[in-house]
């Protein structure tokens, strides 16, 4: 019986077993054949495991019962299917296209065959998701959205590559040099890489699953049995379905895979791409015989004789191809950068330490040395003692630079942003994130201390401060730390560094962009830590600098990655922007709703050229905020359009990754589509998606109670369902609400500007539901406790927060007339009202502002939404 027969047969048998009586099976099983033990507990654990999107389990079952195929020309959501591309182990792959109008692209979509997802494939379908979400790279063939076709097929959409050919095709297609052959690898490795940075080994390298389209990019494809190293360790036991001949000796031997077998396999293809033949496998060698080969002797690779590879190429090629794990390059990052040391000329870790070698590595990179024999002979040996002696010790300096540069380099991608990436999904993981950023950061001071940083090193540098700066306060709607104050140390340290380089004449083009963007992308963080602050009128001019920082850099840029990028961060700024400008002087309003625009028109954009996740996570951010922009205008129509579709995004994305950002997404947006509602009249609608987005927000903040971001979450959701719950004619209900959430607030030590903001909204509904409920004297005092902490909070700037001023004057108004004070009352009334003529002298384009005016003089509120024409503002 072969392996795969084996788990297949085991698999049908544990899946009529209960939980208990899987265990006992494998446990007895393990004393007969613990390889296979190994090899099914993984698959054992999914049997009954909720599938990824949801619906696909039953959807298994159901294709296995019918055996329905899709065909070409049939539908799948709104992708058409056109022709087929290929067939692979798990079925079979299509080119189709986008059929709903919403935008045109053509996409790959991989269909998986119903014979091949019983016991196995269904655990892999839902790993190849799960992997498959984690990863975003230009090397890395994006995965946009999994569903299900009409007879529930489950499906993958997928990053198509036109007009491209595998790896080795490309090379010799083009007849490439070994330069860029090379070339070609550095960028396979960056993809492998980035999958290893995300715990990620891929498990099939080879050249079918390796594509370089015609401008010579590579993208590398399915990772159908790709797997998490932090799941399961047995997770990372090898599986009996690969590509032999690409296949590392422990993957062969069906043992416990690491990164390292990943280095093997890269091996093979960058020994096969220099020199067009195999490193191991016999012309006409069956496949079982060439695994049994592999497995029972060591052979060393077949070097051709013609033409003879470089020798530094030679030996990083033989390291990569080590049988022994523990003798192989130690890791992707080693190879790449050996490879590169080759490119420039440098010594190369895999030749080993030797002087002579690295000091004739050095003569070759500064070939003006030879020169010397003009200076004649005596001179010239003189010179050449002295010169060797002097590259000896500059090569060490240099060496030592080089490893400083790459263990900076690494530790920002890793330390900073992958691991805290890979925790902050998890509930009750603050402490260590927080101890993580707390070493990180100490780190960083020391390394900054050095003297004389060369300009690359300074840049790592400030990429590692931005990126630990985003760690410890993401902004308001971000899954940060909270500790802004900090942040803006990382940002401002960050700007130190990025300011000086995008200013210098002398930096090559490619670092001077990279100092000009990270400026940009420095500015923009620090703005939101101001904003966040109660810095505003700081953050908008930071804000302002940053945008024309991206509009200065050259758009086209050298690449298209580099395009997408000066989109995305234009997109962030515009966004912030837009957010603090709606919420400063009534002059800035209408530039909000401006910028709000461009920012929703850039996001468009570049879905409609790349779809990916993240793109789409901040047109939903971005088109909540229009909605709101609109709707202050009165247009709750065009609100509501501009909510629904951020709406249906944030579904979409946390039904496919659901984690901590999908659900401050679904809330963010839930939130607005209540507010929206409320406009239009619909209070009872409006009131439940209130109520869902504060269920949201609260399991957030349960998940994390040290978190401020998450408070400020939650009293901001809770201060607008007790309004709801209020307008919706629920006062008992919205007051429980207020007084639940102020009891929450009130426990906390200090709050932050934001959050204080938070605490008076709820005084003022809070006040507001117990004067529907018929007590005047207890709404009073809080309603002017409400009235004096935005007044302080307003501080100097006198036309900061006009409209909320005047709403929390209004209610307090109302409980001074219900407690028989109608003088008091009128001098709030008057002053409320002249607080809203300030707002639209500047803004006169606000129509809610208008409405509330109306309210406060006792006019006829004129047109616009139910809600204005119900004077129902409060």
């Amino acid at each position: 019986m072969t392996a795969n027969e084996a788990i297949k047969q085991h698999l049908e048998r544990l899946e009529a077993l209960s939980d208990a009586e899987r265990q006992r099976y494998l446990q007895n099983l393990d004393g007969q054949d613990p390889t296979l033990a190994a090899a099914l507990r993984p698959l054992a654990a999914e049997l009954d495991a909720p599938s990824c999107p949801p619906g696909v389990s039953q959807a298994l079952n159901d294709l296995l019962q019918t055996g329905r195929a899709p065909r070409p020309g049939q539908a799948l959501g709104p992708w058409t299917l056109d022709r087929e591309l290929g067939r692979g182990g798990m079925g079979v792959v299509y080119l189709a296209h986008r059929s709903d109008g919403q935008y045109e692209r053509q996409v790959a979509i991989k269909l998986f065959d119903p014979a091949m997802l019983a016991g196995t494939g269904r655990p892999d379908l839902m790993a190849e998701v799960r992997v498959l979400a984690r990863l975003n790279h230009p090397h890395i063939a994006q995965l946009f959205e999994a569903g299900l076709g009409p007879a529930g097929e489950p499906y993958l959409v997928m990053e198509w590559v036109p007009e491209a050919l595998t790896l080795t095709q490309y090379a010799r297609q083009q007849g490439l040099p070994p330069r860029e052959r090379v070339r070609l690898m550095l960028q396979l490795c960056a993809a492998v890489q980035h999958a290893h940075h995300h715990l990620v080994i891929h498990r099939d390298l080879k050249p079918g699953n390796v594509l370089v389209s015609a401008d010579g990019q590579v993208h590398l494809l399915d990772f159908g049995i790709a797997r998490l190293l932090d799941a399961d360790p047995e997770l990372t036991q090898n599986l009996p379905r690969y590509t032999p001949a690409y296949a590392s000796p422990e993957q062969l031997a069906l043992q416990p895979l690491t990164t390292a077998s990943d280095v093997f396999s890269l091996g093979v293809l960058l020994f096969e791409l220099l020199c067009d033949q195999h490193p191991f496998r016999r012309d006409g060698e069956p496949a079982g015989a060439y695994v049994a080969r592999m497995l029972g002797e060591q052979p060393q690779p077949a070097w051709p004789r013609q033409p003879p590879l470089d020798g530094d190429l030679r030996a990083i090629v033989a390291q990569a191809l080590r049988t022994d794990p523990a003798d192989r390059t130690a890791s992707v990052d080693a190879l790449a950068a050996d490879l590169q040391a080759w490119l420039e000329q440098r010594p190369v870790q895999a030749r080993g330490p030797s002087w002579r070698y690295r000091s004739g590595r050095f003569l070759q990179r500064h070939r003006w040395l030879v020169g010397a024999s003009s200076l004649g002979l005596a001179g010239t040996l003189g010179f050449a003692v002295h010169a060797l002696q002097s590259a000896r010790e500059a090569e060490a300096q240099r060496t030592l630079a080089e490893a400083r540069l790459s263990e900076v380099r690494g530790f920002a991608r890793q330390v900073i942003h992958d691991y805290d990436a890979l925790l902050q999904p998890l509930p009750g993981t603050l402490p260590a994130r927080q101890r993580i950023v707390g070493d990180a950061l100490a780190y960083l001071d020391r390394q900054r201390r050095s003297p004389q940083l060369p300009a690359e090193f300074g840049l790592e540098l400030a990429d590692s401060y931005l990126a630990i700066g985003s760690v410890q306060g993401a902004g308001l709607a971000g899954p940060g730390l909270g500790d802004f104050e900090q942040a803006a140390r990382s940002f401002a340290v960050a700007r130190e560094f990025y300011e000086p380089a995008c200013r210098s004449a002398t930096l090559p083009p490619e670092l001077l962009g990279r100092a000009c963007f990270g400026l940009a992308e420095a500015l923009e963080r620090r703005a939101q830590v101001d904003a966040i602050s109660g810095r505003a009128d700081a953050a908008i001019q930071a804000l302002n600098q940053s945008l024309l920082q991206l509009q200065s850099l050259d758009k086209a840029g050298p690449d298209a990655t580099r395009h997408r990028q000066l989109l995305v961060r234009q997109a962030d700024v515009l966004n912030t922007l837009a957010s603090l400008e709606s919420r400063a002087s009534g002059a800035l309003w209408a530039q909000a709703v401006s910028h709000a625009g461009d920012g929703v028109r850039a996001l468009r954009e570049l879905q409609q050229a790349d779809p990916q996740p993240q793109v789409r996570e901040q047109l939903a951010f971005m088109l909540d905020l229009q909605a709101f922009l609109l709707s202050g205008r009165g247009d709750a129509e065009a609100g509501l359009q501009a909510i629904g579709e951020a709406l249906l995004i944030a579904r979409e994305l946390h039904a496919a990754m659901p984690n901590r950002n999908t659900r401050i997404l679904l809330s963010t947006t839930t939130q607005t589509e209540g507010e929206l509602l409320h406009l239009q009249g619909r209070h009872a609608q409006g009131a439940a998606s209130l109520r869902q987005a504060s269920d949201l927000a609260e399991a957030l903040y349960r998940e994390e109670p040290e978190n401020v971001q998450a408070l400020h979450g939650l009293l901001m959701s809770s201060w607008r369902q007790a309004r709801g719950e209020r307008r919706a004619g629920q006062a008992a209900l919205a007051l429980a609400t207020a007084q639940g959430a102020l009891r929450l607030a009130q426990r906390q030590a200090a709050l932050p500007p934001f959050a204080q903001a938070n605490l008076h909204h709820l005084q003022r509904e809070a006040a507001l539901a117990l004067l529907a409920s018929g007590r005047a004297a207890d709404a009073t005092p809080l309603a002017r406790r409400a009235l004096d902490g935005f007044l302080q909070l307003q501080g100097e700037r006198a036309d900061r927060q006009l409209t909320v001023l005047a709403t929390t004057r209004l209610a307090l108004a109302q409980a001074l007339q219900a407690g028989g004070q109608p003088a008091a009352a009128q001098a709030q009334r008057q002053a409320a009202a002249a607080d809203l003529q300030r707002w639209l002298a500047l803004t006169p384009a606000d129509g809610e502002a208008r409405a509330l005016l109306a309210q406060a003089l006792g006019q006829p509120p004129g047109d616009g939404p139910p809600l204005w024409r119900q004077a129902q503002l409060l």
